[in-house]
């Protein structure tokens, strides 16, 4: 087949080429994928496009990009058909990887590939560093690009989670752990840095002057960081990202409490970690539930777990913690009022803090709680996020993400997750269950401690 590409209305050729192939559908496939890295390599389109979106002058990065999303789609699509096939994503990290060869500074397939081996090694820490090496060289390739700083700092993070899980890691791995769960609270806290309104306004304006930095595909860039998302969206992608961030921040949080005492650390007192667990959840309420008229309500503890079952006092209250179970009208099942501007990624990372909260060390847990009934609230509470999550217009999760993320596994062990993960029809897949602190009785409600008293 002969391939010309012109220019209207001038009728200017700008490419042109003879094609040939096997059969029809590869034939076809040629002939798209050449005229789409023409076309996007003109210099008219090159201004418009941003720098590490460019797949440069070779077709066969693009060809092997397709191919690995392509052999992804087919892995899923057979999963979901037959959950007792097996998933073998190897022909498409395989594609990444060739396509990388080709256009080595396209962070698209940068992030296909990372996230495949994400998805295929969650569960193995060793295979898992090769996506947070991955990560970290693009960010220093691009070091501007903001989506794959988060996605650092919350590879650093994930890869930190067995210092929750284990308490008898050796002195070694404990150290390592523990600099990743550093590094993943300072690469969080510089990007929150980042998204400050003057630091985004003055990157917008540097790709509009005039002259060698005006890009317009990055000023869209910055721009899209600006101005709100289009409806039915009520946020911009800004605010998306800083409370998707404030609460991986207070994750970390509960994450510094299972090392309290541990390998030479000071032993912080109950009264204090237990009002490090209130202020990480006072963050996370602030983020997913709309104000309050009265401050004095309760704290974020009351609004994210117990608030639909009680309805007096600032404690839990074991007497009615068994009445959530019941069968309720429909109008009691809303809980408390989501919070509008709050986008799905906020509510998928509020659900991975509750799903870690079930964790915490029998000394951290608030007033008037027993394990059983902690456990319980988190993980009830855990699910209405992933809930509100799915329920948001814009959310791109899907259950494959769902079911492999490490950080939502105790809520797999639990009877209400393995019932929600077989409504929504997800393949959990076998994995070392986390282990717990034993189950504990329920302590007396005692008077909290005021700071100065």
């Amino acid at each position: 087949m002969s391939v010309r590409i012109l220019r209207v209305p001038k009728n200017r050729i700008v490419a042109a080429r003879v094609v040939a192939e096997t059969n029809e559908e590869r034939l076809i496939e040629k002939v798209a994928v050449y005229c789409i890295v023409q076309v996007r390599n003109q210099p008219e389109m090159l201004r418009r496009i941003p720098r590490w979106e460019r797949w440069g002058e070779d077709e066969r990065a693009f060809t092997h990009y397709r191919k690995g999303v392509h052999e992804q789609r087919q892995h899923t699509q057979a999963r979901a058909d037959d959950a007792s096939a097996g998933v073998d994503y190897g022909t498409a990290l395989r594609s990444y990887s060739q396509a990388v060869k080709f256009a080595p500074g396209n962070l698209l397939i940068r992030h296909g590939e990372a996230a495949l081996i994400e998805l295929m090694h969650a569960h193995q820490p060793d295979d898992y560093q090769r996506a947070i090496a991955t990560y970290q060289r693009c960010t220093e390739l691009w070091p501007e690009h903001i989506e794959t700083a988060y996605r650092m700092a919350i590879a650093y993070s994930r890869a930190a989670r067995p210092l929750l899980r284990d308490r008898d890691l050796p002195p070694e791995q404990m150290t390592q752990l523990e600099g990743m769960a550093r590094l993943a609270r300072e690469h969080l806290a510089d990007i929150c840095a980042r998204l400050r309104l003057r630091s985004l306004l003055r990157r917008w304006l540097r790709n509009s002057i005039p002259g060698g930095r005006s890009n317009s595909g990055e000023r869209r860039y910055w721009g899209s960081w600006l101005m709100p998302l289009p409806l039915p969206a009520r946020r911009s992608q800004r605010r998306t990202f800083l409370g998707a961030i404030r609460i991986a921040l207070a994750a970390h949080d509960l994450t510094q409490l299972h090392l309290n005492g541990r390998h030479g650390r000071t032993s912080v007192a109950a009264d204090r970690q237990q009002r490090v667990v209130a202020l990480a959840f006072d963050r996370v309420a602030r983020e997913v539930l709309v104000r309050t008229r009265l401050p004095a309500r309760g704290t974020g503890v009351r609004r994210l777990l117990f608030d639909d079952h009680t309805t007096t006092g600032s404690a839990h209250d074991a007497h009615t913690h068994s009445t959530i179970t019941h069968p309720r009208a429909t109008s009691q099942h809303w809980g408390p009022v989501r919070k509008g501007s709050a986008g799905w990624m906020t509510h998928y990372n509020a659900a991975c803090f509750l799903a870690l909260a079930m964790t915490l060390p029998d000394e951290c847990l608030p007033t008037g709680y027993s394990r059983a009934h902690w456990q319980q609230d988190c993980n009830r509470s855990a699910l209405n996020q992933l809930d509100r999550s799915l329920r948001t217009p814009d959310s791109t999760l899907t259950g494959d993400w769902i079911a492999h993320d490490p950080d939502l596994d105790l809520l797999w062990s639990t009877e209400t997750g393995a019932a929600w993960a077989e409504f929504m029809n997800i393949d959990i897949p076998t994995a070392p269950s986390p282990r717990l602190p034993p189950p504990s009785a329920p302590r007396p409600a005692v008077r909290p401690r005021v700071p100065g008293h």
